[in-house]
């Protein structure tokens, strides 16, 4: 599910049922409740975000900076500009009672008495504070005749609560929950980061919240919806090797492809197109002393400092992931402690979301990280220059052993026979020597092409003394005049976009060409006609390179 339909669906589900989105850190759930409110259009509606980890301390303490953005954002709700709403009611509650006035409201006048007569909090009434200010923001919502949408950012720091008085039961949810289920005017939007927590928050078998919020997982984007976002972060054509690179490296996480997507613009401010070298250069740059390596670190040491005094021993652990993946049975030999011992700090990073099992082998779930771990994290090094080596020297490896495509090396493979033409001749066409050749992606925000905006994909443009465009097609459906066209208009595009001239375009497809495709000026070519090519060039046909079936 892409951003638009989980916007899409959200707002269907509002405000019948609280929702919760769950993902890892910096996936953009932020965002997507960004936009809901944004989109939120009902008048008379009090929507604000309001982050439980930044505001947690004792249930009276957050629930008084809970009231204050609630009051803050009633005030712009309905436009009024008034003295009190800038006050810090937290730290002068008697304030309350000069808002009640001006308010001319029943209900905040009942709870600005009570706060006052009960503040600041004890142990004894915190669970009380807490309670009535929940009730008091749907009540003083009816009274009002308002609605309130309500962003609760980091949900899963709430259980934080549960040391305080009134809740060492754990019964802190049961108490949530019971409030929230009476709520007519209020609705909630819940936001976590560390996923497996938030899974047994709102619905693990025992939770008060199962089957009361509707959970949606917010996922890396998928490879169409990682173009689109590199777009946004440069106006530069991107080569077809590079996009593929930074897909593999990011795994379609936002927060991955921005950083790199933005850095590898700036190392190719003196280019006219953005190239894998550029893309190494943004990933290496910005892991050893950039955003990703303080992304890393803080990712690191907020998940670990979620288990209190096990660090150095986790550490080694994660240490020893970074290697690669490893069964209990073989991290015990190689850490030198029992497989029961072990078992319980695997079982504690698994909770944390810092590994993932499969097949009995752990592994760390965050690819980046994984590469961060070993290269950079407790790195004493000072020269800079020092650590970049370093993580040159493994970064090809570690790029090796992520996923990878067979139709994107065989695109590279035609690209790697026609960087070879040096002046020779097949079918009487002389075969021209090329300065460079690369595949490469620009966004046509026109529809010039397509007739909508769209990311125009060019898989191998050649440029020298003189310019070919290339397209390759693996269908068996026959070649066309859609498809010519369609190439023509794609040669005109580039053309007006780079400021170059396209000098002869070649259709390379697996399948026939129609009469059309044969008449028109587009030089054609079947796959036979490649072998033969690649022949006369010395390189191997693409059968023996490649499975039939994977292309």
């Amino acid at each position: 599910m892409n951003r638009v339909e989980l916007l899409r669906n959200i707002h269907k589900i509002y405000p019948v049922d609280n929702v919760a989105l769950v993902g890892p850190r910096r996936i953009g759930k932020s965002s997507v409740a960004e936009q809901f409110l944004k989109t939120l259009t009902q008048d008379n509606t009090v929507k604000f975000r309001f982050n439980v980890q930044r505001n947690i301390g004792t249930p009276g303490k957050f629930a008084m900076r809970l009231l204050r953005s609630f009051m803050f954002a009633y005030y712009e709700c309905l436009n009024i500009e008034s003295d009190f709403a800038t006050e810090d009611i937290v730290v002068n509650p008697r304030i309350l009672m000069d808002i009640s006035d001006h308010l001319k409201s029943k209900v905040f006048l009942n709870l600005s008495r009570f706060i006052i007569s009960y503040y600041p909090p004890s142990p004894e009434n915190e669970r009380e504070v807490l309670g009535r200010i929940l009730k008091f923001i749907d009540d003083f919502s009816i009274e009002m005749g308002i609605k309130s949408a309500i962003v609760l950012d980091e949900f899963q720091e709430i259980v934080d609560l549960n040391k305080y008085k009134g809740f060492e039961n754990g019964n802190l949810l049961g108490f949530l929950e019971d409030i929230i289920s009476r709520q007519k005017n209020t609705w909630y939007l819940f936001t976590g980061s560390a996923v497996r927590l938030m899974e047994d928050i709102i619905a693990g078998h025992a939770s008060p919240f199962l089957g009361r919020i509707i959970e949606f997982h917010v996922k890396p984007f998928n490879k169409e919806d990682t173009i689109q976002l590199v777009y946004k972060c440069t106006e530069k054509p991107i080569t077809s090797e590079a996009l593929h690179f930074l897909f593999t490296l990011s795994k379609g996480h936002p927060f991955y492809t921005v950083i790199l997507a933005g850095a590898a613009s700036g190392n190719a401010s003196d280019f006219n197109i953005i190239s894998k070298q550029h893309v190494e250069e943004a990933f290496i740059a910005e892991l050893s002393a950039g955003a990703l390596d303080i992304h890393c670190n803080y990712l690191f040491e907020t998940s670990l400092s979620r288990l209190k005094g096990r660090g150095t021993f986790l550490m080694e652990i994660l240490r020893e992931l970074s290697n690669g993946r490893a069964t209990l049975t073989e991290l015990s030999k190689r850490l030198g402690r029992q497989t029961g011992y072990l078992s319980t700090y695997l079982r504690n990073l698994y909770t944390i979301d810092l590994i993932d099992k499969e097949k009995k082998a752990y592994y760390i779930t965050d690819s980046v990280l994984t590469f961060w771990l070993k290269n950079i994290y407790g790195n004493e090094e000072t020269d800079l220059q020092h650590v970049k080596e370093k993580i040159q020297e493994n970064y090809k490896e570690y790029f090796a052993s992520l996923s990878s495509e067979a139709g994107i090396f065989f695109e590279s493979y035609l690209r790697e026979m026609i960087s070879r033409f040096d002046g020779q001749y097949y079918q009487d066409i002389c075969l021209p020597k090329f300065d460079d050749v690369n595949g490469i992606n620009m966004f046509d925000s026109n529809g010039d092409v397509f007739e909508r905006p769209s990311n125009i994909e060019v898989d191998a443009l050649c440029r020298g003394a003189k310019n070919w465009l290339f397209e390759f097609k693996y269908r068996k459906k026959s070649v066309g005049k859609k498809d010519i066209e369609l190439l023509k208009r794609k040669r005109d595009f580039v053309e007006n976009k780079l400021e170059i001239k396209i000098h002869k375009i070649v259709f390379i497809a697996k399948s026939s060409f129609s009469e059309y495709a044969l008449q028109s000026d587009v030089w054609c070519l079947t796959m036979q006609a490649i072998n033969n090519l690649l022949s006369l060039l010395n390189m191997k046909k693409v059968s023996e390179i490649f499975k039939v079936n994977d292309l």
